[in-house]
This record gives C-alpha cells, structure tokens and sequence, in this order.
C-alpha cells in the first residue's frame, strides 16, 4: 500500500489535465488543472460562443459532463434553489430543478447557491441547506430525481457552502461544523448511507472540498481539512481514520486541500485573511510528516494551484504569490488588484484568475510574473472556472459565459 501510494503521488500531477470532463469542484481530483486551450489571452464579446442568463444569483461554480454543463443559481426572495443543466454547444437550457429553501443567517458574501454539483456516468449530486438540515439530493442527466438524502445539522453564521464529491461510487460530502462534525458517504447509485464518521465539534466551519489519494488494490483514500482534524485521510471504502496531523489549522478551512507530487498541501484563515498553510509530505510507511508551513501571502478562501514545480497562491485581497512547492521558498509576490474568491486554474502554461469585480485576468505560469491579458465580464463573481472538451466556462453571480477553441 505504501509503494503505490507514493507512486500516485509522483504522478497525480499530470493526471488531471488528461481528462475530458470536468466534475466536481476544480475539476479533476480539485486540482484545477486544464490541457492547454487555444483561446485568447483577453477576450471581447466575438470571442463568447454563447453566455447564458440564470434567475437569481449564485456561486456555485459550473461541472461538465459530456454534453451538459450543470450549475446552480437562487433567488432569495423566493426561497428557492435552483439546479440547472445546459447544452454545452448552445449554452441553451435543457432542464431545470427548483428546490424550496427556507431563509437562514447567512455572511454578506454567501448566497443559498454557492455549492457546486459534483457528477458521474450516474448522475448530477447537488447539495442545499434549509435550517437544521443538510439535504444531498441526485437527479440522472435527463433531469429525473433518483434520490434525495438528509444528512443532518451544519451549525453557521456564515451559511453553507460545502461541495460533494464522487469517489468509487460514494459520494462523500464534509459536514464539519461548531455543533455536529461529520463526513458522511452516501451509495451514488441508491442514496444509502453506507458510512458516516462522526468527528469532534470545534469553533469553526469547513468549506473546503475533499480531494482524493490512491491506495494498494485500487481503493482511495478521502483527504479533509477542518479546524477539528487537521488535515485527515480516510478510507473512502469504511471512513476509518488512515492518519491525521491534527492542530495543523488553527482557523476557518474554506480552500480545500491540494495534492501534488509527494506533498498534500491545506491552508486556513479568518476575517478574509489567510492564516498559514501547512505542506505534508508523503512517507514509506504510507503516513505524512510536516515538510514547511507558510505564513504568508496565504489565501483564505481561493485555493492555490500547481504548475509543475511551482505553487501559485492568489491572495483574497488581490496579490497572488509564486513559491518554490518542493521547499516552500517564496520567490515572488505581486499585486493584481480586486479581491478575488475564485481559485485559479491552469490552462496549460497559462494561469486564469477571476476577481469578485469580475475582471478575468490571463497570467504567465512559470517564475516571472507576467500578465498576458485583461477581460471585464461585466459582473462579480466568486465561482472558478471549468474546462472540458475545448470549453471554458465561466460563471458570474447570474451569467455563465463559454469560449470554445
């Protein structure tokens, strides 16, 4: 088991960018990682080969699955969530669910849609929150409900906002929270929970979204970050406990977890500032260690992205930081302007980032800063962009656009 976990590792990196579809959070593994696309560096309104107008707003970033891109949207007045599936090529609607969510406490920033769908060859898998219950619910792609789950509390006053991912036909969604800490997985076919790990309550929320590590015979493990766990591996098959390094993240986790080589990176932070990230490297016993920790220029809420040797690190406050991923040596840091929620992706050698002014910035991803472009999308927004089968797609809080090679 402790070989073939560290041969992933060696090569998870490049994994991701061979993939057609782009299905859950940061697409292939959270990883953020695109092939190269053949779009401009800056963008005017010839270059769109559609955008598409949603009712109410949302930040739930968009997924692709063949010939539908899925995203969420909600009106706040309505008190209703809505899941959408749209033609890739025409950007048209081709079904639309409508969920009844009643009004809860929720930060300025949020909205009742900022989860993102994950999606298989099964289904579409979306979640919501109604006060005192999390609700999971997965409908096929012609849009027919297969099942709706109930997971329980998540106790917040900066609202919900936690993604489910799909790992060897679980579906698996993190529910840390002050009152009721729990990871919880559900069969993707039928809904059935098949097992829940219950952790200990702590002072803060996770928003972040699992990322997944291979183990011997072809089983994964789930790996979290809470301020309650630290970072955490589990088995993806039973939930146990494969290791921890607890009181490694002190605060808030809304950045999720990055695999990349041998290291597992997480980072956490409070009041829009990032606090520290901690890089854990990958042993011969299959266990972590602690590699560095950094303090600075850390993000809060976009995760950071991997280009070869190089960790990118876009700050919310509008910097975004090139470090050295083997040592953690910061090599630069340079300032973009706006402040950004979105986490960038990686399009080939190309970085995209996307302010919450909704400027889409195209930079260089190697060890000079470089900006290669500028777009005004004309709307904030706090989603990250996807890419699959020569698309981008990029949503704002009531549009989603798409530039195709």
């Amino acid at each position: 088991m402790h070989h073939a976990l560290a041969l992933f590792l060696a090569i998870v990196c490049v994994t991701p960018a061979m993939a057609d579809e782009w299905t859950r959070f940061r697409g292939p593994n959270g990883a953020g990682i695109a092939p190269p696309l053949d779009v401009p560096d800056s963008w005017t309104e010839d270059d769109f080969a559609w955008r598409a107008n949603l009712p109410g707003v949302g930040h739930g970033s968009p997924v692709v699955w063949r010939d539908h891109v899925y995203l969420t949207s909600g009106d706040t007045q309505l008190g209703e969530l809505y899941l959408h599936a749209l033609d890739v090529a025409t950007g048209q609607r081709v079904w639309s669910k409508t969920h009844d969510v009643a009004s809860y406490d929720m930060h300025t920033l949020n909205t009742i849609a900022s989860t993102t769908p994950a999606v298989d060859e099964r289904h579409v898998y979306v979640t919501f929150y109604q006060p005192g219950n999390v609700t999971l619910v997965a409908y096929t792609h012609q849009g027919d409900k297969a099942w709706r789950a109930d997971l329980g509390e998540f106790t917040s006053h900066h609202g919900f906002a936690a993604s489910p991912i799909v790992v060897d036909g679980l579906v698996c969604l993190q529910g840390d929270n002050p009152k009721s800490g729990y990871v919880v997985a559900l069969d993707a076919e039928t809904g059935d929970e098949r097992w829940r790990a219950t952790r200990d309550a702590s002072g803060s929320e996770a928003y972040s979204t699992p990322t997944t590590l291979p183990l011997a015979d072809d089983r994964k493990a789930v790996v979290f970050s809470s301020t309650s766990g630290g970072v955490t591996a589990v088995d993806a098959a039973n939930g146990e406990t494969l290791w921890q390094q607890a009181d490694t993240l002190p605060a808030r986790t809304v950045s999720s977890p990055i695999v990349a080589g041998d290291l597992v990176l997480a980072a956490c932070g409070s009041g829009g500032n990032g606090k520290q990230m901690v890089a854990l490297r990958a042993t011969d016993d299959g266990q972590v260690q602690p590699a560095y920790t950094l303090t600075k220029n850390v993000p809060y809420v976009p995760t950071g992205i991997v280009a070869g040797d190089l960790l990118f690190l876009v700050h919310d406050r509008g910097t975004i930081s090139c470090v050295e991923l083997a040592t953690g040596k910061p090599l630069w840091t340079k300032r973009l302007g706006a402040r950004y929620y979105c986490s960038p992706i990686l399009l080939g050698d190309r970085l995209l980032c996307v302010s919450m002014d909704g400027e889409a910035i195209m930079l260089s991803a190697g060890r000079e800063f470089e900006v290669l472009g500028r777009t005004d999308l004309g709307e904030g927004t706090q989603a990250t962009p996807a890419v699959a089968d020569g698309r981008l797609f990029i949503r704002t809080a009531s549009q989603l656009f798409c530039l195709a090679e």
